[in-house]
This record gives structure tokens, C-alpha cells and sequence, in this order.
């Protein structure tokens, strides 16, 4: 049983993500935490899981890289279980490819480095270009392992590139896009694992409900965007590889 989640709530992390993950694991009591808290290890205390949430990925880096990042992954190795989503799954690739909201490609080596291999998005097949408004949302569809499928939360998150190896398993693919490439995979790393997950599992029907629209075109997008995801939410999935 996990001990306890800390969530990275510093610079870069978004504020509705936040709120989400927060009712997620509401039961297990997560604490927000900063970039001073991971680099000084406060973050990972009585911690068995450590959350990076979406939002941007560019401040995570400027925050972490080098002693952040060091301790992260002596926390997982030690047994700890990292969740990066969207944003925090990119950042735990080896490698990113990303077409930013204002049309710039944002590309190179991330230095955590669970996945060996490049997360690249957004997935325009999916939904409109990524501009950082529900109108570049969509509720799309997982297929699992076991041939099932159920509706996920997408907004501008990954796909996943990489060698297959036995330390890397899918637990859930695109299933509307050419060749279903992965959207959640687990990465052993050590005595612990990194899971990184392409879609929103926080996102439930409530929570994209109470998104705060710009406009009146936005938040009916945010209604439409909730009724499709009614019972469709792969929380339980994400509560599952976090334990």
C-alpha cells in the first residue's frame, strides 16, 4: 500500500490539474509540494507516490534538472512510484517532441529519463491544434491490454516512441490512431516505477464541468466535453498502477 502521495505543485504545474488530482487521491491525503521540497527531499517523506501533473513542462525543467532530478529518481529506485501526467509524462521521457500553443516546436533531451524513448504530441488526430483552451480537448478512446476500451480525458498529452524492452509495459493505447500507439506505460527503475500517462485520468465528468471557460463558446465545450466522459473515466485504472 502506498504510504502517502506528494504532488509537484510548483512553477509549470496547472492549477485545474491540480484540483483533480487532489479529489483523485483525496483518501490518501496528498500534500502539494515544491521544487525546494523535492530538491531537499522533504517532498518524498512518509511519500510512496510523487505526482507530476500537466501543465508545461519548460519551468519543470528549469526548477529540477540536475539536483531535483537526481533525487526523484534515488526515490523511485528505492521503491517509490513516480505518475507523470501529460506534462509530467513528457518531462519523464528521454526525449520530447511538442507543438507549443503559439506554433514553436518544443524538442530535445529531458533529463529524467524514465522512458528510453521520445514522447511526442499533441495528437492532432485526436483533437484541434494544442492552444491551451478546451476547444483543443477531447474525450478519446483507450484500448486496453485485454482488448477492452474505455474513454479518457485528452489535451495535448504524448504518445510513446521506444524499443520495446521488459522493463517497459503498455497498460492502455490510442485506439483511434494508425498502428494504436501507447498512451500509459509503466517503467520499471529499480526497486520502483514510473508510470506515464498521455491522458488526464483526474479528469473526471464533474471536473471538466467546473473548467474555468473564457467565454460562452468555452463552456460549452466544457458541457459537451463532460457528457462524454460520464462513466468514462480511467481513474481506477490510474489508482491501480499507482498502488
Amino acid at each position: 500500500m502506498i504510504k502517502g502521495v506528494s504532488i509537484y505543485a510548483d512553477e509549470g504545474a496547472g492549477a485545474w490539474g491540480l484540483d483533480g488530482l487532489k479529489s483523485l487521491f483525496g483518501d490518501r491525503g496528498p500534500r502539494l509540494v515544491t521544487a525546494a521540497d523535492v530538491i531537499g527531499g522533504k517532498a518524498f517523506e512518509n511519500c510512496g507516490l510523487f505526482i507530476m501533473p500537466g501543465g508545461a513542462d519548460i519551468p519543470y525543467c528549469r526548477k529540477l534538472d540536475g539536483a531535483g532530478n537526481r533525487t526523484i529518481r534515488a526515490f523511485v529506485e528505492s521503491g517509490g512510484v513516480y505518475l507523470g501526467i501529460c506534462a509530467g509524462a513528457y518531462y519523464g521521457s528521454a526525449s520530447i517532441r511538442f507543438q507549443g500553443s503559439g506554433g514553436e516546436m518544443i524538442a530535445g533531451p529531458r533529463e529524467l529519463g524514465f522512458l528510453p524513448g521520445v514522447a511526442e504530441g499533441p495528437l492532432t488526430a485526436l483533437a484541434p491544434p494544442y492552444d491551451e483552451t478546451l476547444h483543443s480537448a477531447a474525450v478519446t478512446q483507450l484500448v486496453f491490454p485485454d482488448g477492452s476500451q474505455g474513454g479518457a480525458f485528452y489535451f495535448g498529452g504524448p504518445a510513446f516512441t521506444y524499443k520495446e524492452s521488459p522493463d517497459i509495459r503498455v497498460h492502455a493505447r490510442y485506439a483511434a490512431l494508425p498502428g494504436t500507439p501507447p498512451a500509459i506505460v509503466e517503467i520499471a527503475a529499480g526497486k520502483g516505477k514510473a508510470v506515464l500517462s498521455g491522458v488526464h485520468p483526474e479528469a473526471s465528468a464533474g471536473h471538466v464541468r467546473a473548467w474555468p471557460a473564457r467565454d460562452e463558446k468555452e463552456g460549452a465545450r466544457a458541457h459537451i466535453l463532460a457528457t462524454e466522459l460520464e462513466g468514462a473515466e480511467c481513474a481506477a485504472l490510474m489508482r491501480k498502477l499507482a498502488a
